[in-house]
This record gives structure tokens, sequence and C-alpha cells, in this order.
């Protein structure tokens, strides 16, 4: 009786799908299904900035990953440069628990910045930054 039962609901399951048979009619009340997906790759300096911050930090979980890289590139920061990336760190990892990369590409995605320039100019004026955040689905008011 079991197997009766499971036999009908499949039948009656089967019998409910749509038919997607090649009728003339059918095929033009339908839209054409496609087989490829085009794909368009745009790079972002923006994003590859905020991500790579993670590296300059020092941070040995990246640094495992980014050796060569943050060799490079540790060399050539001064001093000044060195003590902001610490305190980058410190502020946004260590004491708030944050992804640095994770952090800021949330609000600078609310930016329409595309070089170094623009990204200083927001954070010189960050109620601009807050604003345009505010619009986002993302904003709360407890931070």
């Amino acid at each position: 009786m079991k197997v009766i039962c499971k036999f009908l609901i499949v039948v009656m399951f089967v019998a409910a799908m749509p038919s997607y048979g090649n009728s003339d009619k059918q095929q033009n009340s339908r839209t054409k299904l496609h087989s490829t997906t085009d794909w368009r790759i745009e790079p972002s300096f923006k994003f590859d900035t905020l991500c790579f911050l993670g590296v300059l930090t020092g941070d040995p979980f990246y640094v495992e990953y980014y050796e060569n890289e943050y060799a490079e590139f540790e060399r050539q920061l001064s001093p000044p440069a060195r003590t902001s990336l610490a305190n980058l760190k410190r502020k946004i990892k260590d004491e708030n628990k944050n992804i640095i990369s994770a952090f800021l590409t949330l609000y600078f995605s609310a930016t329409d910045d595309k070089t170094l320039d623009d990204m200083l100019k927001t954070l010189k004026d960050s109620e601009r930054l807050k604003k345009s955040f505010k619009q986002t689905p993302y904003y709360n008011e407890s931070g």
C-alpha cells in the first residue's frame, strides 16, 4: 500500500509539472533559455587597495599567505605609514574584531571613488561617506 501511495504521489507531481514541449505556440510564449553566461570583469583599484591594507599592516594571518608581497612593500613604508597601518589594525581588527578589508570595502562601496586621490578626499570629508553609507541597507544607527 505504501508503494502505491508513493507511486501515485510521484505520478501526480509529474502530471502537475509544466510541459516544455517544442510546439510553436509554446516556443513563442516562453523566453528562450541560453546556455552561456556573459561575464564583464573589471579591475577595481579601490577595492584591491583596501584589501591589500590587511597585508600592509603586517597582520600575521595575511603575511603567511603574502610573505613576498609584504616583504617587497614593507621596506618601502615610511615610519609614519607604518604607525598609521598599525593603528588601523589595532582599531579595526584588534579592538573591534572586524576584518580590515571587509570593513573598509563595505564603507567605500557607498562611494564612487576610483582613484587613491578620490579615496583620500573621501577620508578628509567623512560626512560625505556617512551620507552615502546611510543610503545603503547596511547602515544602522549603532555603527
